[in-house]
């Protein structure tokens, strides 16, 4: 059975806007989630129900009114509905919840902005090279100012945080700090807090460092 789009939009406005009902009924082509075990085992059908349920607890912080709006909106707004498939499908599909959940946070910068801004699409992809372990690391590990013109560092404590730190400066998570960098931000001393820890790597902001700790600091 195939469902209309606008059909749906207006049903799940009934439904409170449940992100979990328009899932299954658009992309999945199927009336609830239990449905989806016709083609799916139970086991991926229970995790995929806990992860729809990242999507409900980040959505419902959202008015009503934005996602009304936004809704009515995918009738024509083919990238954004492609942008919302590639939220949900992908949570679906990760093995790793830290994805999971930074991906339905991702979700509500474009249900209130009907858009996503370059450096927040570019995190889809980001955060998919990433697993829990790397997560974690990035939260622990790096040290950052305020001031997106000074220099922090990333502290490497285990082997998996240098691995971490590597894979950061190849994603463009934050950049490495070089002698070019120390040149265009006016640095001339290395910071205090690195010279006391031998075990660290500097780290100055990329173009998504701020987009990507904020939703890593909230998750």
């Amino acid at each position: 059975m195939k469902y209309n789009l606008v059909d749906i939009a207006e049903e799940i406005a009934q439904e409170g806007y449940n992100i979990g009902l328009f899932a299954c009924k658009f992309f999945y082509q199927e009336s609830k989630l239990e449905s989806l075990k016709n083609c799916m085992d139970d086991y991926i059908v229970n995790r995929f129900s806990q992860r729809l349920e990242y999507f409900a607890y980040e959505h419902s912080k959202i008015s009503d009114k934005e996602k009304k709006e936004f809704y009515n909106d995918l009738v024509t707004n083919n990238k954004n509905l492609n942008y919302l498939y590639e939220f949900i499908e992908n949570a679906r599909r990760t093995t790793y919840e830290m994805q999971a959940k930074f991906l339905a946070r991702l979700s509500v910068e474009l249900i209130r902005n009907k858009t996503l801004q370059y450096q927040e699409a570019e995190l889809i992809n980001i955060v998919l090279q990433l697993n829990d372990m790397d997560f974690l690391s990035i939260k622990n590990n790096l040290i950052l100012p305020e001031n997106t013109m000074d220099r922090g560092y990333f502290e490497i404590n285990k082997t998996i945080d240098y691995f971490t730190y590597k894979k950061c400066i190849k994603l463009q998570i934050f950049d490495e700090m070089t002698k070019k960098n120390f040149r265009l931000s006016g640095i001339e001393k290395p910071s205090p807090n690195y010279e006391k820890n031998i075990h660290a790597e500097y780290a100055i902001y990329s173009h998504i460092t701020q987009d990507f700790m904020k939703i890593l600091n909230e998750i």
